[in-house]
């Protein structure tokens, strides 16, 4: 049994040693001859005709640059072989004797197996999810429209002369209520359609804060809750759509301003990324009560809330998948009379 696992190992590699021209000088490994690959393992033979199909730019542009620049590098190609798909894993190391590059060692592991187990794991990882979205979006809409239902039942049992105008209002309004219930949770799932990026346009970050802040100056007029704005004058703009980043932080501030029933201030900073100088950073920072630490993983999963039955839990998930969508992140961090502070991370525009 030792002998088969062995064995099994070595079936799962190729060490391939090659000059500067790129031409086979030694190797060692049964992956080729285990698997039938290339067009044979003979000395002075150049990679290329060695590897055959699996001769892609990506393999040759990973042995040039380990050639040129002595740069280790790694590239997986997948190819249909004997009627099944073969996933190769390719590592170039740059062969120095004394101070120059002699030559390529290419190493080949034969990584089918675990990929496949990985895209096994995802697709199942992703079924969950779907199926957690899908249980709450039916929860969701059941009670609606099991509410519509009864409503327009009982309107249609009841004869025309017993309904007067009072109760048929009443009636249609508590039917554009439901709807208006069904409409908040459709609406807020269009955000993980993937925007199309070629209808993006040059966005200021400051522009879409100042609106935000005027809609939730709107939404909740407390004297109790204090807004500061720390705004890079000078921050670059990104690429994106406006009307979806103003709905993110119209979000997050009416979040944050939720956390703070008794008052707080409320801080929104922008500037350049501090690590990442490519990106914009825009925080939203309240003083009211800390995430506790158990709900930290989950904030972000699609209906989670620990408010009451009026909040349908969207909120952060939209403003996840709408950064997501701008090809930013989002950062949460909340300590025990400190607060919670939201960071965004966007792409900064390159002209």
């Amino acid at each position: 049994m030792k002998g088969e696992i062995n064995q099994q190992v070595m079936n799962e590699f190729q060490e391939i040693v090659l000059d500067q021209k790129l031409t086979l000088l030694e190797t060692k490994g049964t992956l080729f001859r285990y698997k039938g690959i290339g067009g044979g393992l003979i000395k002075g033979r150049s990679l290329g005709t060695v590897l055959d199909k699996f001769w892609t730019k990506s393999v040759k542009q990973v042995c040039q640059n380990a050639l040129d620049n002595g740069i280790t590098g790694n590239v997986v190609e997948e190819q249909v072989h004997q009627t099944s798909i073969l996933a190769l894993l390719f590592v170039a190391v740059p062969l120095v004797s004394g101070d120059r590059i002699r030559g390529v060692i290419l190493t080949i592991h034969d990584i089918t197996v675990s990929r496949r187990l990985e895209r096994h794991r995802t697709l199942r990882e992703k079924m969950k999810i779907i199926s957690k979205v899908a249980s709450h979006i039916v929860h969701h809409m059941n009670n609606p429209i099991a509410a519509i239902l009864n409503g327009v039942g009982g309107l249609l049992v009841a004869s025309p002369q017993s309904i007067d105008g009072e109760r048929l209002h009443q009636e249609l309004q508590n039917i554009q209520e439901q709807l208006y219930s069904m409409a908040l949770v459709t609406n807020a799932l269009t955000v993980f359609s993937s925007e199309d990026r070629n209808d993006f346009k040059l966005v200021s970050l400051n522009r879409v804060i100042d609106h935000a802040v005027h809609l939730i100056r709107l939404i909740d007029s407390r004297k109790e809750i204090s807004i500061v704005l720390e705004l890079d004058e000078n921050l670059p703009r990104i690429l994106g759509n406006e009307v979806t980043l103003e709905q993110a932080l119209v979000n997050l501030c009416r979040n944050a301003v939720e956390a703070m029933p008794e008052g707080g201030t409320l801080t929104i900073n922008s500037n350049l990324d501090k690590q990442f100088k490519d990106f914009a950073s825009v925080s939203v920072h309240n003083t009211g009560a800390n995430i506790p630490e158990e709900h930290l993983e989950m904030v972000f999963d699609p209906f989670f809330t620990t408010k009451n039955q009026d909040h349908k839990g969207l909120g952060l998930t939209v403003c996840y998948g709408i950064i997501a969508n701008h090809g930013g992140s989002i950062e949460l961090s909340s300590k025990e009379g400190l607060g919670t502070t939201v960071q965004i991370i966007l792409p900064i525009a390159k002209l």
